[in-house]
């Protein structure tokens, strides 16, 4: 592991997991609409509001879109925010919903008020919708630059920061996708994914435990195959 990357790394591990955004919640809980959906239960994104905003609450969503085939181009867990107007008006875009989920939906332009008047709540949601863009960002140079494993290594890197727990340069992670999702996540064949998967396996890199638990055994390592890795762990 290169001695910016480990520096970063144990900046990362050593780091108490961001608070909840109570204040922001609070808002959304109250103004926004809630919205349910039951696992592989889809809802078209609403063309006529571009101002709209989705802030999960729990379970796991996606964001897809069906140009040519079905692409996943964004997901969210909780706490995460999914704002409309940063994305292209692509045909078929719509929430998929990974497992069973709630989150609650906000207009902006309905609801200026609530984010003129209370500071608090626009820097949080600011800091949210920077870090959609981010994700954004890194889906699209790990789709156009990376190779197979360097695509799968980033999004275990980036899912071990989000819903694992890395300490002493091991992580146990939930990873957030079945594996066809990820496979679609990440533009790879489910059998290239699964090769990939076996490969780091055999390397010593990780473990799996059943559809969803992975525990990274070499994180310094993991974070070698990604070149992303740095930018990841500082994002």
């Amino acid at each position: 592991m290169t001695s910016d990357v480990a520096a970063v790394a144990e900046l990362r591990i050593s780091a108490k997991p961001h608070p909840a955004v109570s204040a922001l919640t609070d808002v959304f809980a109250r103004a926004g609409t809630p919205v349910r959906l039951s696992r592989h239960q889809q809802l078209a994104l609403p063309t006529d509001a571009p101002d709209s905003a989705y802030l999960v609450h729990s379970g796991t969503i996606a964001i897809e879109t069906g140009v040519t085939h079905r692409q996943i181009i964004d997901f969210g867990c909780a706490g995460d925010l999914l704002e409309v107007s940063l994305l292209p008006a692509l045909p078929h875009l719509r929430l998929f919903a990974i497992e069973a989920c709630e989150l609650w939906r906000l207009r902006q332009k309905r609801h200026k008020p609530l984010f003129t008047e209370l500071p608090d709540v626009l820097r949080d949601y600011q800091l949210l919708s920077a870090a959609m863009i981010k994700r954004l960002v890194f889906a699209n140079i790990m789709l156009g630059s990376l190779s197979g494993e360097q695509r799968v290594a980033s999004f275990l890197i980036f899912s071990g920061l989000r819903q694992g727990r890395v300490v002493s340069n091991r992580c146990a992670l939930r990873l957030p996708m079945l594996r066809a999702d990820i496979a679609d996540y990440l533009s790879l064949n489910p059998d290239t994914l699964s090769r990939i998967m076996s490969d780091l396996q055999q390397h010593g890199f990780l473990t799996t435990q059943g559809r969803h638990l992975v525990h990274v055994l070499d994180w310094g390592g993991l974070c070698d195959r990604s070149p992303l890795s740095a930018a990841i762990l500082q994002s």
